[in-house]
């Protein structure tokens, strides 16, 4: 079966777990992420790693690109300049990315153009977008778009526009120009932007009208430890969700020092009561078009 990946950020361990758990059950799966593999998390260059090392056009794990990737392509054009012209010999002081790859592609001495080239061409490889069909266990086909951000389905947009859309676009509402389901992240379902446009499980997987968020927003737990913030997967023939821990488990993981057991307790009935045990009512929509 088919699973996709929300933003993993270099959040490793995580992601080890969350394909664990999903190996345990099927080990025959084949994995398409989002993208945005880098920045923000604690372990990047072995997510990096990682992914280059297993991530190819048609094989077991997939990818689209992110933003972040699409970010440090551009970087690097501007460092290459800046190398060409002198680098560290120079008078001017070196280009840096918009986040933190730049302290890792340092920490890893890997500032020159030989380290650097490797990963920018496998980042240059990703597709902004994967189309998949996929059958169910009652026989239905189910029409799937992957892709970052968000996707447009205009005839008319030139291909750089619908790339852009792809990389960085927001939709909080859902898919209606067609019967298409968009697989994305970028926005992390803790945000408020999101929590404001329907019912959301912060944190966990979010459904809109043939659309499912899947950035739970795993690298921001430090900042955000009312929410479990995970890393989040879904097997497309079945809506089945994996996490890479449980509820319980990642609350406890990510609380504060001063917070007791009874506080971890309270934060974790308060939200199996406002978001576990309410309905959904978009997931369900996608659930019976598989099911029918």
């Amino acid at each position: 079966m088919h699973y996709a990946i929300g933003d993993v950020h270099g959040s490793y361990n995580e992601l080890m777990n969350l394909l664990s758990l999903i190996e345990k059950q099927d080990d025959n799966a084949c994995y398409i992420f989002v993208g945005d593999f880098i920045d923000r998390g604690p372990d990047v260059w072995k997510v990096l790693e990682w992914v280059m090392h297993n991530i190819s056009p048609d094989g077991k794990y997939q990818s689209v690109k992110g933003n972040h990737e699409a970010l440090v392509i551009d970087w690097y054009k501007e460092w290459l300049y800046w190398w060409n012209r002198g680098g560290f010999e120079g008078e001017d002081l070196m280009p840096e990315t918009h986040f933190d790859f730049t302290y890792w592609l340092d920490s890893m001495d890997c500032l020159s153009p030989e380290k650097i080239e490797p990963i920018i061409k496998f980042f240059d490889s990703l597709p902004t977008r994967k189309e998949l069909s996929v059958t169910s266990a009652s026989g239905n086909t189910i029409k799937y778009d992957i892709v970052h951000a968000w996707d447009s389905f205009d005839n008319d947009i030139s291909d750089s526009k619908r790339e852009n859309v792809n990389l960085w676009n927001r939709n909080c509402n859902g898919n209606y120009e067609n019967d298409i389901i968009i697989v994305h992240g970028h926005t992390p379902t803790i945000s408020d932007m999101y929590k404001m446009a329907g019912f959301t499980r912060p944190g966990m997987i979010a459904y809109r009208h043939n659309s499912i968020n899947i950035d739970g927003g795993c690298c921001f737990s430090d900042n955000y430890r009312q929410y479990p913030c995970f890393l989040c997967g879904v097997c497309l023939e079945t809506l089945e969700e994996f996490y890479n821990t449980n509820l319980e488990t990642r609350l406890n993981q990510i609380s504060r020092e001063y917070e007791t057991k009874e506080d971890v307790q309270l934060k974790l009935n308060a939200y199996r009561k406002f978001f576990i045990e309410k309905d959904d009512p978009f997931r369900n929509e996608i659930l019976k078009r598989l099911n029918n």
